[in-house]
């Protein structure tokens, strides 16, 4: 508790500094590079964005920006906030690391120039670098499970080093690395799971509210995945079983069966009370129930803030708010980069 009291405070300044929904808005609406960076030059991007002359540069800028709130948050924070949110930082690693496994497995060093820069961090870098080194480009004799394992002994967090190991050690003999990426996202969802405290509602229920609802759709979309690639992973479903809650377990079993991936989104969208929408294809299922799920946490994130003032939630709830706000930013920054118009923002924005 007494650490708890301890960082509440610096956990309220870190959400006041957070942009207002508002100004996310408005950085959507606005055209040019010039406008986006004075928008964000009075708020605490301002050191990371205001020499950026690309948009590129500032998709880097922001990135760093979100890197050093979450070392800041863990800094802050002890105990279960300090764990979850190291666990929660590895999943986005986890997608960027598989980007530079496929990237050198299929297209061997020269893939990995069509890796973006500003996606390049932490222990992404460490394994971009290792690999750039290692000029991987023997195809005949390539194996994505050696390559794997190659990266998972130059990655220092024992989180993501120790989810490759057995992702790999679970699925015997596949050499695709989408499937690997799906058994490494559903351990990992797994872990999250494990790491939630079960001692009433001091500690669990606030967190429970935030991290299940997230840890659900990292199943669903690991186990669709699977289904769009055709593969059942048994060993992986009965890890995807023990991590999602009840109703979104009861439909991982029935979309084997079935082969649809929709079905997974459809429960997952009523089991989290999500707005009824129909759902027609899989990648549109993911783009609606992945910004309604994280709505929701943004909301429980939010009451988490109004409502448990001394929890290891804060510290769960700011990481989430920052993250919801790094991901809409990213989501603007694409847009810009395309040169999309921007329609209704609820279709592009979480906070919308």
């Amino acid at each position: 508790m007494l650490s708890e009291l301890k960082s509440a405070p610096r956990l309220r300044a870190f959400r006041s500094r957070l942009l207002s929904r508002q100004r996310i808005q408005d950085l959507a609406r606005v055209e040019g590079l010039e406008e986006l960076v004075r928008l964000l030059k009075d708020s605490r991007y301002a050191k990371y964005v205001s020499s950026a002359s690309r948009l590129e540069e500032l998709s880097s800028g922001i990135t760093q920006c979100f890197l050093d709130d979450v070392e800041h948050l863990k800094r802050v924070c002890g105990g279960v906030a300090y764990t979850l949110i190291n666990m929660l930082s590895c999943v986005d690693v986890v997608k960027t690391i598989f980007s530079i496994i496929r990237a050198i497995y299929f297209e061997g060093a020269s893939g990995l120039k069509r890796i973006p820069s500003y996606r390049l961090y932490g222990e992404a870098k460490t394994v971009y670098d290792y690999l750039a080194q290692q000029a991987y480009e023997d195809r005949e004799r390539r194996s994505v499970r050696a390559l794997v394992k190659r990266v998972a002994d130059s990655i220092r967090e024992p989180v993501i080093r120790e989810a490759l190991i057995q992702s790999v050690a679970k699925l015997e003999s596949t050499e695709d690395p989408n499937v690997i990426e799906v058994a490494t996202a559903t351990l990992l969802a797994q872990r999250l799971l494990e790491a939630i405290p079960r001692d009433g509602i001091r500690l669990s229920v606030p967190i429970e509210k935030m991290v299940v609802p997230y840890i659900d759709y990292l199943v669903v979309q690991s186990q669709a995945n699977l289904l769009l690639l055709k593969r059942v992973e048994r060993a992986l479903v009965e890890i995807a079983l023990k991590a999602a809650s009840p109703k979104v377990a009861e439909a991982i079993s029935t979309s084997i069966s079935t082969g649809s991936a929709l079905v997974l989104y459809q429960a997952l969208a009523r089991a989290h009370g999500l707005p009824s929408v129909k759902l027609e294809s899989e990648s549109q299922a993911d783009e609606i129930v992945y910004r309604g799920i994280f709505r929701r946490i943004r909301s429980d994130a939010e009451l988490a803030f109004a409502s448990y003032p001394f929890t290891p939630a804060l510290g769960v709830a700011a990481y989430f708010l920052a993250y919801i706000e790094y991901r809409d930013l990213m989501s603007i920054l694409a847009l810009k980069l395309t040169g999309a118009e921007v329609g209704d923002l609820s279709t592009v924005l979480i906070a919308a």
